[in-house]
């Protein structure tokens, strides 16, 4: 995954792999001190990827990753 983190907000290019084609969905995410909220919007296809058509428009999703510890082996 490729991104970008412009001031709070991470756009990123995630790359994926289904029945064989390679593809591309950009993926967004708010950074608020340990979670990351999915953003979502209109978005527009591209060769073999799905691109948000205006990312500063984008609206924040119920999807939530919380940061958890990770144990040390």
């Amino acid at each position: 995954m490729d991104g970008v983190l412009k001031g709070d907000t991470l756009i990123a290019a995630y790359t994926f792999t289904s029945e064989g084609k390679r593809s591309v969905r950009q993926v967004a995410f708010l950074i608020k001190d340990t979670t990351a909220t999915e953003g979502y919007g209109d978005v527009r296809k591209q060769k073999d990827s799905i691109l948000f058509k205006n990312t500063a428009a984008l609206k924040l999703g119920s999807w939530v990753l919380k940061e958890i510890p990770c144990p040390v082996e």
